[in-house]
């Protein structure tokens, strides 16, 4: 959603994704030792590169980028309810240069660059995550969460979708799920070793995420305190399913999160997953994946259920 808002407001840019980011006096790292080649908002998203978010708050200036990045997101689905039909959902944080006011609280410069990556004071939930990524799949289109499947024996009527267009313009939606994309299908997107082309039969997209918290610099427990996220959705050219994970103290979002993601795409579309930590779906040649309705899905394990009782039948 930062890509989102920064590229909507200011345009795309490139530059060199080096393992480590001056601002002033102070140095901020990328989580890869090694640099990653010139970059722009799309690979940013697929290699997950931190540089690319600092330097898009410097440009802005930190200030003017937090407050457009609380505005906009707030408008996407962060920092409000989502619509769950759940007591006492929590809405998360964002914040802005004008909420740091006080002595006790000042504003500094690297805030902003924090917030660029979805540190700092920024929080949000799972359901936002998946909320917003529905909205960023419909190009801008959004609609409240549901977890209610019938009333009263009757599916509840689903409210019209609202728009969180900024005049008209979509193609910045399309912009991030090409980068999305890019996470998935190009070498050093961060999913490609796990859900590539030649690796699953679905074509899909999705972003990594590490979020560090409190304890996570302590150097002698490493990242075993940082929280892993993955979201994805697919089929790409024709989204039917978006899954988020979410692993506190997990890792990083390469390792439980995509996993897990992994295995409800397998899940879903019907595809066979062998025991191994790659979790391989190969041969993809004999893999027959159930993209329909839920009902197709259904009627595949149905059938898969009842060879399997056949064959155990002496």
């Amino acid at each position: 959603a930062t890509t989102l808002m920064y590229v909507e407001r200011w345009g795309n840019f490139s530059l060199s994704c080096a393992p480590t980011y001056y601002f002033g006096r102070a140095r901020f790292n990328n989580w890869s030792h090694t640099n990653l080649g010139l970059v722009d908002g799309r690979k940013a998203i697929a290699f997950s590169c931190n540089p690319w978010y600092y330097d898009s708050a410097v440009r802005a200036t930190p200030g003017v980028y937090s407050r457009q990045l609380k505005s906009r997101l707030t408008e996407l689905g962060y920092n409000r309810p989502t619509g769950l039909e759940i007591v006492g959902e929590k809405t998360g944080t964002l914040t802005d240069i004008d909420d740091y006011n006080t002595p006790e609280r000042p504003w500094y410069p690297g805030s902003g660059l924090n917030m660029s990556i979805g540190q700092g004071d920024v929080l949000v939930t799972p359901a936002q995550l998946i909320k917003v990524l529905s909205t960023v799949i419909n190009e801008g289109q959004e609609r409240p969460l549901t977890v209610i499947q019938t009333e009263g024996g009757k599916s509840p009527a689903r409210p019209a979708p609202t728009s969180v267009l900024q005049n008209g313009n979509t193609d910045v939606f399309r912009f991030v799920k090409e980068g999305m994309d890019w996470t998935v299908s190009i070498p050093g997107g961060t999913a490609s070793t796990k859900l590539g082309k030649n690796l699953f039969p679905v074509v899909t997209a999705g972003k990594t995420g590490t979020a560090e918290n409190g304890v996570s610099a302590r150097p002698d427990k490493g990242y075993a305190y940082t929280h892993a996220w993955y979201e994805g959705y697919g089929p790409v050219n024709d989204p039917t399913f978006a899954v988020v994970a979410f692993f506190q103290n997990g890792g990083e979002g390469y390792g439980p999160g995509i996993n897990a993601v992994k295995r409800m795409f397998a899940a879903r579309w019907c595809v066979n997953l062998d025991d191994s930590p790659r979790l391989s779906a190969l041969p993809l040649d004999q893999q027959q994946p159930c993209l329909g309705e839920l009902d197709h899905m259904r009627e595949v394990y149905k059938i898969r259920a009842e060879r399997e009782t056949a064959a155990e039948q002496p």
